[in-house]
């Protein structure tokens, strides 16, 4: 038996009779040709089984029909959903995908930077504290350059990189706003010590809510510790939560600033018999390890998911689009109720 022979973009266009050229632009929807011939050219593609050759593209283009993406955290896993979703939604572009970490702790973007130009990547994602504000330099290079861009986490940067934003303060507003439906009314808010990033701006969420509602807020802060792996934000919580209880403070309810933070404070008031959610109700953020806790935790899911489908769309947009303005999205978490959080006895 022969093998099957290659379709190529020449026998779609003697299938269309129309030139290669066109098949050619359509294919790698490049200005110039219709809608209407696009989808003729792409059903025909279909019909005759062909698989875009992505080597020989890159060689015609300058990029390969590849995306990269680039993230510091790999440790919490919370970014899995955004690089699961991220390569599905890229291969339904028939693009592959290339992973690059990047350690926080020490200044190797650049690196990681020159590693995908030498793949001819189309397009970039940077996610989280892959970079800031010192590194803006080198992505508007990048994307001065050609290459697509946008990052997570990130403000305005230039108008030819795009950003997608979790609304970290939207989040902790719903947090305290769901408990103070359930009728608490002293909620305690447990974190590090941030001036900026996702904890800062979820407490200043819960900041915003309490102060709305005219209620005192109670900060519990865990001062002058880097954490660096979830098992410490876990230990770090817990030794600060039961130093805190010790010390008087009785809240109704607790919010973590993540799931670790909400587990460790569970496991010092299960320590001093505090029973979860008759007298104390906790809440976590992110929806990461909140079933692993008894009870279930409640939980605000990060977006993390929706945005890994959100970081290629808005590539492929800008690589059709190379000039169009700088593009915003906001995605916000969605609240997962679980057995640790229930009405305040006052509430009864």
């Amino acid at each position: 038996m022969e093998p099957k022979k290659k379709v190529t973009m020449k026998d779609i266009a003697k299938y269309l009779n129309v030139d290669r050229t066109t098949v050619s632009k359509a294919l790698a929807s490049i200005p110039g040709v219709s809608e209407q011939m696009k989808e003729r050219v792409n059903k025909a593609a279909e019909e005759l089984g062909y698989r875009k050759d992505n080597f020989a593209s890159g060689l015609t283009t300058g990029k390969n029909s590849l995306l990269g993406i680039v993230l510091a955290d790999i440790v919490r896993g919370v970014f899995a959903p955004l690089i699961t979703n991220f390569q599905q939604t890229a291969k339904s572009y028939n693009y592959g995908v290339i992973l690059q970490y990047v350690n926080p702790h020490s200044d190797d973007l650049v690196q990681a930077i020159d590693l995908l130009k030498q793949q001819r990547v189309a397009g970039v994602t940077f996610v989280g504290g892959a970079t800031e504000k010192k590194h803006d330099g080198l992505l508007i290079d990048l994307a001065e350059s050609g290459v697509a861009v946008n990052t997570t986490r990130r403000d305005f940067i230039h108008n030819r990189i795009d950003s997608i934003r979790f609304d970290n303060k939207g989040a902790g507003r719903a947090a305290t706003q769901y408990l103070l439906g359930l009728g608490h009314r002293n909620i305690a808010y447990l974190s590090k010590k941030a001036e900026s990033g996702t904890e800062y701006e979820r407490r200043e969420g819960y900041l915003q809510a309490m102060y709305e509602a005219e209620l005192q807020p109670t900060l519990v802060e865990i001062k002058d510790h880097p954490v660096i792996t979830p098992g410490e934000e876990v230990t770090v919580s817990y030794r600060r939560m039961k130093e805190a209880w010790l010390e008087g403070l009785r809240p109704s309810a607790v919010i973590g600033a993540n799931d670790n933070y909400a587990l460790g404070a569970m496991h010092a008031l299960k320590e001093e018999d505090v029973p979860i959610p008759d007298e104390v109700s906790v809440v976590g953020f992110d929806d990461l390890h909140a079933v692993l806790a008894v009870p279930q935790m409640t939980s605000l899911r990060m977006p993390t998911g929706p945005s890994g489908a959100v970081a290629v769309r808005l590539l492929m947009e800008r690589l059709k689009q190379p000039e169009r303005l700088h593009s915003r999205e906001v995605l916000e978490y969605d609240l997962i109720e679980r057995e640790s959080t229930g009405k305040a006895r006052s509430a009864d």
